[in-house]
């Protein structure tokens, strides 16, 4: 009998770990295609993202959105590494998990704006990238754009500061 109980001891024990044993394989071999879903966003929440990119990884951007039921304000920092930087503000709305906004920045002194598109999903936010027009030298966001440029989630209290407050 003491056999039997010994035996029954070690399979539970061997199903127990092989159980968390799965667990732990899941959770390491998330695939990307979950951050591809889109967020189910609050009527009320604080969000920011933070995307660094260029040849040597230089180049830093950074998005605080306020969303407060369809209405979205917020801050947007564009700083290409030894080129002149744009940081401004958004106004815009959301419909689902899209956000359709304007961005009125500041570069070399003089204010602009362009209109701007951004997708968020689990863990990212997705943004549709400019087109530039040679004749009229403006950039401008064509239809046919995908959103390509993407964003990593970030607590926002590691936002820097700048980026939360525009002049």
């Amino acid at each position: 009998m003491p056999m039997k109980k010994t035996l029954l001891a070690v399979v539970a024990g061997t199903l127990f770990l092989a159980c968390n044993r799965t667990t732990e394989t899941t959770q390491a071999t998330r695939t990307p295609a979950a951050d591809e879903k889109p967020a189910t966003l609050s009527l009320d929440e604080e969000m920011c993202f933070q995307q660094v990119s260029g040849g040597q990884k230089r180049d830093t951007a950074w998005v605080h959105l306020n969303i407060k039921n369809a209405k979205v304000t917020g801050t947007y920092s564009y700083l290409p590494f030894e080129k002149d930087s744009r940081r401004g503000t958004l106004r815009g709305t959301k419909n689902n998990d899209i956000i359709t906004a304007t961005w009125t920045f500041m570069q070399e002194g003089q204010t602009d704006s362009l209109p701007v598109q951004f997708r968020v999903t689990l863990n990212t936010l997705q943004q549709k990238p400019y087109s530039y027009h040679p004749s009229t030298g403006r950039e401008y966001l064509a239809d046919s754009a995908k959103f390509m440029l993407v964003y990593e989630k970030l607590d926002c209290a590691e936002l820097p500061a700048l980026s939360k407050r525009i002049h």
